[in-house]
């Protein structure tokens, strides 16, 4: 059954480094509201989370922390970004949409990802940036050292296509 969350508060919550979870096709739904965030592990390196969806949090889909794996999952509708990654994630074939922030933000492989309708970048990322499609978001690309202390930015960015987008496609 899919967990719904009523409060302002992390529906999961990743204590422990190289954590694994796979949702299993399950859903972790929102209000809609607030600050809660779906999974949080901001603290936590090598945590990965996959199959699955998060939706309609009031604040971010999924906040992790570095050499973060995202793969498979549906991040839709939450209020800040969907997917925010630190350092040296892998974040690959998922569908994150319509979120009040970003879409993806991260740096590391960013790949075969569906970023449309976010409010602002649907990636915003350095390292490889590859295979996306970022259709009706502000920015479709834009390249950019996250949370890193590189004084220069440092993407790769191949293969993607941006259609649509309110401002630039992919900004370097």
């Amino acid at each position: 059954k899919d967990q719904r969350v009523l409060a302002d508060v992390a529906a999961t919550a990743a204590q422990a480094a190289a954590h694994a979870l796979s949702l299993n096709g399950f859903s972790i739904v929102g209000p809609g509201s607030g600050s809660g965030v779906g999974i949080k592990a901001n603290a936590q390196p090598q945590v990965r989370i996959r199959n699955g969806a998060v939706q309609g949090m009031g604040d971010m889909g999924l906040f992790l922390g570095p050499t973060c794996a995202v793969e498979r999952m549906r991040i839709t509708n939450n209020g800040d970004t969907g997917v925010d990654g630190g350092e040296g994630c892998t974040i690959t074939g998922n569908v994150v949409s319509n979120n009040g922030h970003h879409g993806i933000s991260a740096s590391g492989v960013i790949r075969g990802n569906t970023v449309v309708g976010n409010v602002d970048q649907g990636i915003l990322a350095a390292g490889v940036i590859q295979d996306n499609t970022a259709n009706d978001n502000f920015n479709g690309i834009e390249t950019k050292a996250v949370a890193s202390a590189a004084p220069v930015d440092t993407a790769t960015v191949i293969g993607n296509s941006a259609n649509h987008n309110a401002a630039y496609g992919v900004i370097i």
